[in-house]
């Protein structure tokens, strides 16, 4: 079950609140159906549990019967109405055209079941643990721009693209999907996506951490071999330029090929800090330096 279907699921079992509340999600699932008019009302989703529940809240609000069906392909569940009862239900939320009054969204239990209402008519989010996004699809350009709108006013704003003959609002904003999840009444879908960006950050933080060791051990292995090459070298040509100090870490470093500058000094029977070692090694590989050049000027 994909997290779009889980958070479906739980939704349409959820409690349809008061009558008013009833409505709104009503207004919605006939505003994001496949086909409403006068005479004829459908639905069709690809779960039998949210046709079951607007049927329930058909029956419920309206005290109207529809026809349940089934078919093949993706969308398979149908709700049929037809006759006065789709006429009876159409005039009671829209008048010369379908469009969206704020007027049948009042309160903002109302907004809560509206908004389930269109999620579960019309909603696709992916998983949290690949991506955020959450997307509308709505099949009317007045229609979704209308929605947007009125999703606008409370301070929700989505972006808006098309995708063949329907007309997408979405969002990728990770803590805007969590609200709108609160706000339809799908917490555990809201903490999902905040136990998702957790386990994401986390994750890149780990992976940060051990890029930037992974780093410093290529440097000190690098360094590490740039001090012990300018060592043997010193030590072939001309070992009485280094004095007893750079001399011993010197041999400090031969003997210790692969150790730390921390760890260097760790070990070294003189108290030296881990700036002197560095500044030390340093000097040795600038002595180096001027050998290799009086060697390739002669």
């Amino acid at each position: 079950m994909t997290f779009t279907q889980r958070v479906k699921a739980n939704l349409a079992v959820s409690d349809f609140g008061s009558l008013d509340e009833k409505k709104s999600e009503v207004y919605a699932f006939l505003l994001f159906s496949s086909k409403v008019s006068e005479k004829e009302i459908i639905l069709e989703c690809d779960s039998a549990k949210i046709r079951d529940r607007f049927f329930e809240l058909i029956s419920s609000v309206f005290e109207i019967k529809g026809e349940k069906i089934e078919k093949s392909g993706k969308r398979k569940y149908l709700l049929e109405i037809k006759g006065e009862s789709a006429g009876k239900i159409y005039r009671e939320f829209f008048e010369d055209e379908i469009s969206i009054s704020e007027e049948k969204i009042e309160s903002e239990k109302q907004f809560s079941s509206f908004l389930r209402g269109a999620y579960l008519a019309s909603v696709n989010s992916s998983d949290p643990e690949k991506e955020y996004r959450l997307e509308f699809s709505i099949k009317s350009m007045p229609l979704c721009i209308a929605f947007m709108e009125l999703l606008s006013e409370r301070s929700v704003l989505l972006s808006f693209n098309q995708r063949n003959e329907r007309f997408i609002a979405y969002t990728k904003d990770s803590s805007l999907i969590e609200d709108l999840f609160v706000l339809m009444g799908a917490g555990a879908a809201s903490l999902e996506i905040m136990n998702a960006k957790i386990a994401r950050d986390i994750t890149n933080k780990i992976n940060r951490v051990m890029n930037c060791d992974s780093a410093n051990m290529r440097k000190t292995e690098q360094n590490a071999e740039k001090e012990i090459k300018a060592i043997n070298y010193i030590l072939e040509k001309e070992e009485n330029i280094l004095s007893d100090e750079l001399l011993s870490v010197a041999k400090l470093r031969l003997q210790n090929p692969d150790s730390s500058l921390s760890e260097l000094c760790s070990i070294s029977e003189t108290k030296i800090s881990r700036s002197g070692m560095y500044h030390r090694l340093k000097k040795i590989v600038a002595l180096a330096d001027e050998l290799y050049k009086k060697e390739a000027n002669r």
